[in-house]
């Protein structure tokens, strides 16, 4: 249901219908937030159900890009709402000294902001 509405979203963004991406949102809201409970009632999800007033758009985004990673052929669109790389550190120029918690090739995966 969530994939739908969120086509439904960008079709009626597209055609400039506020009531029709209003009514998508709505709709994509309340199919987030029955995929299943979260944290004893306290999660993203549990907001969502609520109207979600509380979140922030990284939180809405992470719901969003674990429905795209859920079907196949979303996954490239998954991909594209979230960062990936290595995170090298160099050390000082000046005096050659490193951070104390120094480590060499971070990598990371984290959502887009």
């Amino acid at each position: 249901d969530a994939l739908r509405y969120l086509g439904d979203a960008f079709q009626a963004s597209a055609e400039g219908s506020d009531a029709g991406v209003d009514a998508a949102v709505d709709g994509l809201r309340a199919a987030l937030a029955k995929r299943s409970n979260d944290e004893a009632g306290e999660g993203v999800r549990s907001e969502l159900a609520t109207g979600g007033a509380h979140l922030d758009v990284a939180e809405v985004l992470g719901e969003v890009v674990s429905v795209l990673t859920s079907a196949k052929k979303c996954r490239n669109s998954a991909l594209a709402l979230r960062t990936k790389g290595h995170i090298h550190q160099q050390a000082c120029k000046k005096c050659g000294h490193r951070n104390a918690d120094f480590r060499d090739d971070v990598a990371f995966d984290e959502l887009a902001r």
